[in-house]
Parts: structure tokens; C-alpha cells; sequence
């Protein structure tokens, strides 16, 4: 598995994924503006196969961690891990001093794999994510750098 920059001809497996994981999938278009505007946009390759894939927005010293997914049958393998150390990777060359993320309050894993790496909760966007029966609340996370 290597972690590589998304391309427009990635977008077909990449909206695959995303409209199997997310009951609210962003569109094809969001994909190409992030793509056009030149954001961190990571894909994640196996044996020529988009399994999982990244896009974060740079602004000034810090960045927003937008989007991460794994197809269903590369979970628990570290794929979210390594797009993660991708995006670490940009921060440290770009001298970003924080990232930023919203997750589920649902999404234990993810928090959970987000505290490995340093991120810390800095506070709740409420009913920020639609839900089955409403909204559900965000952790707004953060990951403070150390260049």
C-alpha cells in the first residue's frame, strides 16, 4: 500500500467509496473543487485499487483535516493511519503549526486512533452532523506541531 496524490481519474473509485460510508456523500464536484484549489488531497492505493483517500485544507500555519475513508474491507489494516502520516508528512513540510478536525461523537474508533497521534479535544460543534433520528454532535479535535 502506498499513499499518493488524488487525481481527477481517481474520482470514480473515490465516489464509489464515499457514497458506500457516508449516508450524506459529497458530490463529485466537491471532490474536483478541492482537487482545483490545490488542497492535500491524498489517495490510497493497494495493488493498483483505491482503498481509501484524504483531502485537508491549508489555511495560512494550519490545516483542516476535510475527509478520510477506508473501504469497508481495508479497515483494521493501519490504512487510516498511513493516509494520516501522509498528511503529517505535508504538515511538517509546509510548516504548519495545527490540524484541525470534526468527528462523530458516534465515532469512537476514529477518536480513538486520532488521540493516538497527539489530537486533542478543544471543543463541540453541536448538531453538526445530519443523523438518523436528527443531528449529532462534533468533536472538534486538534494536533498542535512541533516544526
Amino acid at each position: 500500500m502506498h499513499v499518493r496524490a488524488m487525481t481527477d481519474a481517481d474520482l470514480e473509485e473515490v465516489l464509489r467509496i464515499e457514497r458506500v460510508n457516508y449516508p450524506n456523500p459529497w458530490s463529485q464536484r466537491i471532490f474536483q473543487d478541492c482537487l482545483t484549489a490545490n488542497y492535500y488531497c491524498a489517495a490510497l492505493e493497494n495493488e493498483g485499487d483505491i482503498c481509501g483517500y484524504l483531502i485537508a485544507m491549508p489555511v495560512l500555519d494550519e490545516v483542516n483535516l476535510l475527509n478520510i475513508c477506508v473501504s469497508a474491507n481495508s479497515r483494521r489494516q493501519g490504512c487510516a493511519r498511513l493516509l494520516l502520516t501522509s498528511l503529517l508528512q505535508y504538515v511538517h513540510q509546509n510548516s504548519i503549526q495545527k490540524v484541525f478536525l470534526e468527528v462523530r461523537q458516534s465515532n469512537l474508533p476514529a477518536q480513538h486512533l486520532y488521540q493516538s497521534i497527539g489530537f486533542y479535544q478543544v471543543g463541540i460543534r453541536e448538531a453538526y452532523y445530519p443523523a438518523q433520528e436528527g443531528k449529532e454532535d462534533a468533536l472538534v479535535m486538534v494536533l498542535d506541531i512541533k516544526n
